[in-house]
């Protein structure tokens, strides 16, 4: 019966860890615009440089990968000659 009664428990607190944040910003609202439009520029950014550049920026120690076709998992397009 204890062990029944622990997942009960446990379930019933997996259920308040999710809906808690949900409730939160339900009934909070939060402001998200600024932080939203300053990640969408920095990301922009970040993109327009390696587009132009057609290389990464060296920006490795911000977690950066390297813009490199032998790397498995980096997206890249090729064009014929």
């Amino acid at each position: 019966m204890a062990r029944a009664l622990t997942h009960i428990t446990f379930a019933n607190f997996l259920v308040l860890a999710l809906a808690m944040p949900s409730l939160f910003i339900l009934n909070e609202k939060p402001h998200l615009t600024v932080p939203l439009a300053l990640v969408t520029l920095v990301q922009g950014s970040v993109a327009l440089g390696q587009f132009l550049r057609q290389s990464d920026l060296g920006l490795a120690a911000l977690g950066e990968l390297p813009v490199d076709p032998a790397v498995s998992g980096i997206s890249v397009l090729w064009a014929r000659d």
